[in-house]
Parts: structure tokens; sequence; C-alpha cells
């Protein structure tokens, strides 16, 4: 998160978080915060997108720049083919959207590869941060109504003798 966003314009509509290109104006990314999600992973999740844009847009004007693809093997979500420069990303589990992708050009197919691989990988970072967090939190709790300083075992009490 210590990148400059000097090319792409963040715009939130309620839960909707659209990136745009501030080159020509258009949206190159969109995506949906979950309500499960606190604000650190919220955080965390824009501006990992954000760079994701940035690159993509830095790539495009300076050709001299080097397409990063850094690959990684996405397990929770999928990248799916809308149409020829429109892909949207989806978690396996329920095939909920969780970002879209708008590419600039279909030509561009390792910077096109790039944006979607980014974005998937944020889309998972940010899906595995939440379910890490509930995950700790549920197993910590204990069963409601109960106490276990006082050995309060409910409806199995120990035997009167």
């Amino acid at each position: 998160m210590g990148k400059q966003l000097n090319l792409v314009h963040i715009q939130q509509n309620d839960t909707f978080i659209q990136f745009f290109n501030k080159i020509d104006g258009s949206v190159i990314a969109v995506i949906e915060l979950s309500s499960k999600a606190n604000y650190i992973e919220n955080t965390t999740y824009i501006f990992s997108v954000a760079e994701a844009v940035e690159d993509f847009i830095e790539e495009l004007v300076d050709r001299s720049i080097a397409v990063n693809t850094a690959h990684r093997v996405l397990t929770l979500v999928t990248i799916v083919n809308v149409t020829s420069v429109n892909k949207t990303v989806h978690l396996v589990k329920g095939g909920r959207i969780m970002a879209r992708v708008n590419e600039y050009h279909r030509n561009d197919s390792a910077n096109n590869i790039s944006l979607e691989l980014k974005v998937g990988a944020a889309v998972e970072d940010y899906v595995r941060a939440i379910t890490r967090r509930l995950k700790s939190r549920t197993n910590t709790k204990y069963q409601t109504g109960r106490n276990p300083v006082k050995k309060d075992y409910g409806a199995f009490k120990p035997r009167q003798g």
C-alpha cells in the first residue's frame, strides 16, 4: 500500500468501488465490498486493487515498462470471460461475482492477463482475510449461557450423591 496512485481515480457508490483511468475517464475495474469485512480488510482490498489498476495504466502509457505478470494459482476465485474485453471474478463456492474487470484493448494480452491475475489475487486475499477472522472469532466463543469458570455443565450436571 505504499505506491503513489497518480493514474487511477477511486470512487465509492454504496458497497461498490469503481477504479477509473484518469487519462480517458474509462472504468477499469469494479469491486464489491462484503458486509462481513471490517475497515482494515476493506482498505487493504481497495488499495491492492488500486495498485493493480495503477500498474495496468502505467504499462499502457509507458511501453518501456516491463509487464509484471506474476502468476499465482487461484483456488477460491475464478476469472470468467463475459466478452472479449470484460471479465468477472467469481467465488468458486456460490459463484458470487466479487469484481468486474474492463480491459483496455483486446490485443494487449500480457497487460490484460496481468490485471486479471492481480485483481483475482486481491479478491482471494480479501476473502481469505474475512474467513480467517470469522473462523478465529467463532472458535473462541463459549457456548451461550455457559460459564466455564464455574464448570457449568448445563444439562449434564454432576450427580448428587
